[in-house]
């Protein structure tokens, strides 16, 4: 959790300060849903280290919660890549 401390901007020269987000997702039921991350081989030219929810999509704002840490580095690759993410809700 040490990377989410220090957490830093997806682009830091076109979207300064902004998380990247989201760009689909779907429900598989009450209380399941997917998140889906697309990024191009242009975008994709770096080391992932974490996934989840967040309040904001500005870096250092609101809350982020239900982290899913990555660790994947496509540094290198010309390839696209899609990552989703499975959030499942419950009350308890």
């Amino acid at each position: 959790m040490s990377n989410i401390l220090r957490e830093v901007p997806y682009d830091p020269v076109y979207a300064p300060l902004q998380r990247i987000e989201s760009v689909a997702g779907y429900s598989g039921g009450a209380g399941q849903y997917t998140i889906q991350f697309y990024l191009t081989a242009a975008m994709a030219q770096t080391y992932i280290s974490h996934i989840g929810l967040s309040d904001s999509g500005e870096v250092g704002q609101g809350n982020l919660h239900n982290h899913c840490l990555l660790g994947y580095d496509h540094s290198g690759k010309n390839t696209d890549i899609s990552i989703d993410g499975n959030v499942v809700i419950s009350n308890i």
